[in-house]
């Protein structure tokens, strides 16, 4: 016959072991946002553009926008689809506006290859200066979709 402090010990230990289990899957859930916000920066690398700005200008234009942020130095213009040499426009690279240096001839043709800086690219100097790198956070990563697996099989997801 179980006495009452072997039924208060096994009642306890199943009450612990369920709340044990929920936090596992907690555990497991907060990895995955932690593996989805990682993975929006990691994968997000530069883009390359290439985009008409005017199919036919009126002649009054002097400033377009690029998708920002702009990789510096990336930028190819080109009008009535002649390259246009560094000193015809300049680009802001943080706000991607694109000035001319002077007015287009009516009709012209505009069109523009460059890059965007992708999350990856953003966070890379910032991530150096505290002492972080894509491999730690790589790193991180797999030991999160490893913790994940393991909760996942052994807890339900």
């Amino acid at each position: 016959m179980a006495t009452i402090q072997v039924l208060t010990h096994l009642t306890a230990s199943i009450e612990l072991a369920e709340r044990a289990e929920q936090q596992a899957r907690a555990l497991a859930a907060t990895f995955r946002n932690v593996v989805q916000e990682i993975d929006a920066v990691v994968l997000d690398a530069d883009l390359p553009m290439a985009t008409v700005l005017a199919e036919k200008a009126s002649g009054t234009e002097t400033q377009f926008s690029l998708r920002a942020p702009v990789y510096p130095g990336s930028v190819k213009l080109f009008v009535n689809e002649q390259a246009q040499g560094a000193s015809a426009f300049a680009v802001d690279s943080n706000t991607g506006a694109l000035t001319l240096a002077r007015p287009l001839a009516k009709d012209a043709r505009v069109r523009v290859e460059y890059t965007t800086l992708g999350l990856r690219s953003q966070m890379e100097p910032l991530a150096a200066a505290v002492g972080i790198t894509i491999e730690l956070i790589e790193a991180r990563k797999a030991r999160y979709l490893k913790a994940i697996q393991w909760i996942t099989e052994n807890f339900g997801a």
